[in-house]
């Protein structure tokens, strides 16, 4: 199984990797990430929200919600967002492969955890190795996640370079 947190799906989303991404599996996010994405995007006019409304419909983003002693454990211990405290124990409820995260203290609490992460950028270059996006795609894609993640500009030139090598 794998779990994401918000901060991930909206930015595969917004970068167009989603879909391809979930051509060969299935995605599992929390309420609280289904809420955040979708609920309050479509309330705040956010197109991104119209597009993950319509893979959960479609049946390649399943929701479900973590078990209560779970979360609280995850809320009490460690100051981080609800998105990614349900998603983080989520992840420890059903023993999850990977959780798809890009936010700084959720990854650090995965670090402590010992639950694998995988970010957005990894994402984007695991597809231009393998293929399933062109140079330009990842190009453009990474052009994106420059725009509206928190990446570093070292980060966003290796990326780059290593899609065009």
């Amino acid at each position: 199984m794998i779990i994401s947190d918000s901060s991930t799906l909206i930015l595969l989303t917004k970068s167009d990797l989603i879909e391809k991404f979930l051509s060969n599996l299935t995605l599992t996010i929390p309420e609280t990430v289904y809420d955040e994405t979708v609920r309050k995007g479509i309330e705040n006019g956010k197109l991104d929200a119209y597009l993950i409304e319509k893979i959960v419909r479609d049946g390649k983003i399943q929701v479900k919600q973590s078990k209560t002693d779970s979360l609280k454990k995850i809320q009490g211990f460690f100051n981080i967002h609800c998105g990614e405290s349900d998603a983080i124990a989520l992840c420890m409820d059903y023993n999850a492969e990977y959780l798809l995260c890009d936010d700084k203290k959720a990854i650090n609490t995965c670090r402590v955890l010992g639950i694998r992460f995988v970010t957005a950028i990894d994402i984007l270059l695991a597809m231009s190795i393998k293929g399933t996006i062109s140079n330009d795609e990842a190009n453009t894609a990474l052009d994106h996640l420059d725009e509206f993640g928190w990446y570093n500009i070292e980060l966003i030139r290796k990326i780059r370079g290593e899609i065009n090598d």
